[in-house]
């Protein structure tokens, strides 16, 4: 199985346990992609196994911004019109402007 293969094999459990897809129709996709009965129901029992305690969280420390925030980026909203609706994005100026990144990600309703 290649990388791409257990990547979509990994979503397409994850839309199952999720509710996005039927137990039928996730073992239906996993055979599109040659994954076996017996493999396909570990895969789909081993991706809904979140039943573990959620643990008490710990106290905010006042005063130290959380891990990665010292180099954020300041974003703001942007929307402009799409072809079924409004779209959303974020757009950041950069500080020393060396090019354009445009970053597309589509994901059930991201």
């Amino acid at each position: 199985m290649t990388p791409l293969q257990r990547y979509i094999a990994e979503e397409i459990a994850t839309d199952h346990i999720e509710g996005l897809l039927t137990r039928r129709e996730a073992f239906r996709r996993l055979a599109l992609l040659g994954v076996g009965a017996t493999a396909a129901g570990a895969l789909i029992s081993a991706c809904g196994t979140g039943n573990k305690p959620v643990a008490a969280p710990a106290p905010a420390n006042s005063g130290a911004p959380p891990p990665g925030m010292d180099n954020v980026v300041v974003t703001e909203p942007i929307t402009w019109r799409g072809p079924n609706g409004t779209l959303q994005g974020a757009w950041a100026t950069a500080a020393e402007p060396r090019g354009t990144v445009l970053v597309i990600h589509e994901n059930k309703g991201l």
